[in-house]
């Protein structure tokens, strides 16, 4: 995974592996051109012309013809249109002034990694993460992420999304993730903290793959493992393991997956801040090597190969693909029963059966 490691040219270099950057900034170019190119100049041109006619009909004698309205009407008609040209004005400098900031908070973020080895990305394609986050909401971007290669890789950043293709709001959640040396079963830890910002998502999964463990580890986490994979859980989830989650991540959301361990936080990151970096590190070094420590000898017995779990411990439920199922299983069966009984009452049967 490439990054950006030198800030030379960094606005287009940035934006060569960022294409829904690049088609925002295009929708805003075509609308700034719409506000300043055409709108302002002809509200300007409007009132231009208003105040025009107010003047001329001060200066002209009067002949009794002319309305005393007729002034009036112009001039506040005028005022109106050079208000509405000024409106227009300020949006198009607030979008100026947003991509401004945002591009110099983009490169902060890209500086403050330079300076200590890390590798920026101004976004990323959704589709290289699968954690359930990643799921979440329509339009989502990862964006702003830091990453490093060594001792394992090791990445921070925001995830944005909307909550849906109608709502415009975004959201940003905070994450980290962590390269592991295998597969591991899709595992859910959900932090029971009670925190002043709510979890940004609802968890998807159903509620029999809940597993509880040893000591009070349920007061901090809630954990989902697939059904039949509990003594995988256990074989990951040592002791020492729990209490350093406890530890090191009160607050957070663990997710395992595959060969990527995700740490959710409630808020986003502040990506021009050294403490992410530090964060981070400190995930990388307590959290991710002891989970790579115990789990470097894990082999799912139902496949026998290191590289891969069993298609039933590889993804938790999900119970809105459970609901759907049924519903499209209901139509199935409602659209059968139909044809069956138009086909028994075009063809007598009903009759017979029923006489």
């Amino acid at each position: 995974m490439a990054g950006i490691t030198s800030l030379e040219n960094f606005r287009r270099v940035a934006k060569l592996n960022a294409p829904v950057t690049r088609s925002v900034e295009r929708r805003q170019n075509l609308g700034l051109g719409l506000l300043l190119g055409f709108l302002t100049p002809l509200f300007l041109l409007i009132g231009g012309l208003m105040v025009f006619i107010v003047l001329w009909s001060v200066d002209k004698p009067s002949d009794g013809t002319t309305s005393a309205a007729s002034p009036t009407n112009a001039l506040f008609g005028g005022l109106g249109a050079f208000l509405i040209a000024f409106l227009l004005i300020g949006a198009g400098v607030s979008i100026l002034v947003k991509r401004k900031r945002a591009w110099l908070r983009h490169r902060a973020a890209a500086a403050m990694g330079q300076r200590h080895g890390w590798h920026f990305l101004l976004e990323q394609d959704l589709a290289e993460f699968e954690g359930t986050l990643f799921r979440v909401g329509a339009n989502g971007i990862v964006e702003d992420a830091l990453h490093i290669h060594e001792p394992r890789f090791a990445e921070v950043g925001n995830y944005s999304f909307a909550p849906s293709d109608r709502n415009n709001q975004r959201f940003e959640i905070g994450f980290v993730s962590l390269k592991l040396p295998r597969s591991l079963p899709h595992m859910y830890l959900a932090s029971e903290k009670r925190s002043r910002k709510p979890r940004a998502f609802h968890l998807p999964f159903t509620s029999d793959q809940k597993l509880s463990l040893e000591g009070d580890f349920d007061n901090f986490f809630t954990l989902y493992c697939p059904r039949e994979y509990e003594r995988d859980a256990l074989y990951v989830f040592t002791p020492d393991l729990m209490a350093l989650m406890i530890d090191r991540a009160d607050g957070y959301d663990i997710e395992i997956l595959g060969e990527w361990l995700f740490i959710y936080a409630r808020e986003p990151f502040d990506m021009t801040n050294e403490e992410v970096l530090e964060i981070t590190e400190t995930f990388n070094d307590t959290i991710g090597d002891l989970t790579e420590r115990q789990t470097r000898r894990y082999v799912d017995d139902r496949t026998g190969d290191p590289w891969q779990v069993g298609a039933a411990g590889a993804r938790l439920r999900d119970r809105r693909v459970l609901i759907t199922a049924l519903l499209v299983s209901a139509a199935g069966w409602i659209v059968g029963a139909a044809f069956v009984l138009i086909y028994a009452q075009t063809t007598g049967i009903l009759d017979k059966l029923t006489g």
